[in-house]
């Protein structure tokens, strides 16, 4: 047994990883370029250089030109350089609030725009709408297509005020579990009731891998959801968040069920970004939360690590 990034790492497992596939799981523990671990870069103020940083949660709007709260593509990969961040999934803004077929499609095609101007660093995901089932349902088809920018869907049932149990999330559901495509759900704490019914979803299409958004419907609820539940995660982007709650979760289910996620341009990039490299974990959780699950989850739909 030897040890990679302060992790425990057995003979076994290298062996384990002589496929291509196989090895590039073990990309994320291997020791960083620079030398300095993450949290000695980030208490240096220096971007993260070395870590594969994946952000499954982001967003971008169309905001006036010299608007204080600008949601440009610009903004935010401007932020990513900044912090070292290389791939965003996002999410448009205008997709969420569409109230007619026509809003939710022109969302969708200027979040492919923005991806496909910037291939390396930005991937989308496909909002279902539940009260624009038609159009929604037409619009999954973008998902299939051979150069698609699209990943997943994302669903915002606590703003759409749609619980998972819904039947007009049903189609989705199963188009998730029939393609392998992750899903991003929002519950939060925005009401409760538009939660009902995510962990029977994911029970009932384990073909779909679940991601809740803001680590879920809080720390107690979000554990029991998670247990028995392999294709469920939880993302770490929060406005606010209990004293070191990211670290608890972690001990409890296991650095393999959190991705990174900052909710920018909506939240700071940066302190989403702070809020891993400072938590009281090892490195090695460290950065499969940053990207190492992140890849196991989205494959090859995420482009090749910069």
């Amino acid at each position: 047994m030897s040890k990679l990034s302060g992790t425990p790492f057995s003979r076994r497992r290298f062996l384990a990883a002589g496929s291509l596939s196989g090895l590039s799981s073990l990309l994320p523990l291997l020791p960083q370029i620079s030398g300095k671990s993450i949290v000695e870069m980030a208490r240096a103020a220096q971007k993260l250089e070395g870590v594969d940083i994946i952000d499954v949660h982001a967003h971008i709007g169309e905001t006036p030109r010299g608007a204080m709260w600008q949601q440009g593509a610009e903004v935010l990969l401007e932020d990513m350089d900044r912090c070292g961040l290389g791939v965003a999934i996002i999410s448009h803004i205008g997709a969420i609030e569409a109230l007619t077929p026509e809003a939710l499609k022109a969302a969708h095609d200027m979040s492919a725009m923005a991806a496909r101007a910037h291939p390396r660093r930005l991937r989308s995901y496909l909002v279902f709408h539940p009260h624009q089932l038609d159009a929604s349902t037409a619009e999954m088809k973008r998902l299939l297509e051979s150069d698609s920018p699209f990943v997943g869907f994302k669903l915002h049932g606590a703003f759409h005020q749609y619980a998972a149990s819904g039947p007009n999330y049903q189609a989705v559901f199963q188009f998730a579990h029939e393609h392998k495509l992750p899903v991003l759900f929002h519950v939060a704490q925005i009401g409760d009731a538009w939660g009902h019914g995510v962990g029977e979803a994911a029970d009932n299409f384990p073909g779909m891998q679940v991601i809740l958004a803001h680590l879920g419907p809080g720390e107690e609820r979000l554990l029991a959801l998670l247990k028995g539940r392999p294709n469920l995660y939880t993302d770490t982007c929060l406005s606010t968040g209990r004293y070191r709650e990211v670290e608890r979760i972690v001990r409890k289910i296991g650095a393999e069920r959190v991705l990174f996620a900052t909710d920018a341009t909506y939240l700071n990039l940066a302190a989403g970004v702070a809020k891993i490299a400072f938590a009281d974990i090892p490195e090695a959780e460290k950065r499969l939360i940053f990207g190492g699950n992140a890849r196991r989850i989205f494959g090859k739909r995420l482009p090749l690590k910069l």
